[in-house]
């Protein structure tokens, strides 16, 4: 759930709390004054975050909610975006952008095809949350003899290929190098 959605929901819900309090008889003007504050601090707070994201995108030459062009994606090499599959939208999903190409687990999305099969929309992130993109190499425990897993997925690596920087199981970073690479795609630093 994006911070926007998390605030709309939150906003119905006091909506219906400041209702529900109006037709109550006996609701203690506090408690209706408060509900009226909580709902204004939540509009304020959608605004000042639909500001923050309509700059963001304005800084970096996108338009909400629009695909990117060919040529925005030419300029992004080596960043993450949302590919929609027209074709097939169950395969929809995140992809990063090289020379010419997305690349995705499932597929390759060429320029040439590109608004016809596919379109790409800009990854918003604002930060990594550490927790969810980072994970590390264990010993596997079952003997398997020279293999080690992915502690969040469990995707086995042979130490004869070596322990590689990103799980290729999950993407998640494996090392402080990965993590840092991964900002810096995913942020634009």
């Amino acid at each position: 759930m994006t911070t926007t959605e998390y605030l709309q929901r939150e906003i119905r819900r006091t909506e219906l709390s400041v209702r529900r309090a109006e037709r109550k008889p006996n609701t203690p003007p506090e408690e209706l004054r408060g509900l009226h504050e909580k709902l204004e601090h939540l509009q304020e707070a959608l605004e000042a975050v639909n500001e923050h994201w309509q700059r963001v995108h304005e800084q970096r030459e996108w338009t909400a909610g629009e695909p990117l062009t060919v040529e925005q994606l030419r300029k992004m090499i080596n960043v993450p975006v949302y590919v929609e599959d027209k074709r097939y939208p169950k395969r929809s999903a995140w992809g990063m952008v090289h020379d010419g190409f997305c690349d995705m687990q499932i597929d390759a999305y060429f320029f040439a095809d590109y608004g016809e099969r596919w379109v790409a929309y800009p990854c918003t992130f604002a930060h990594i949350d550490l927790e969810k993109w980072t994970a590390e190499w264990v010993d596997n425990d079952q003997g398997e003899g020279m293999m080690c897993k992915c502690f969040k997925c469990g995707y086995p690596v042979s130490y004869f290929w070596g322990k590689t920087a990103f799980c290729p199981g999950c993407g998640r970073a494996m090392t402080p190098e990965a993590l840092a690479e991964l900002e810096r795609r995913v942020c634009g630093g």
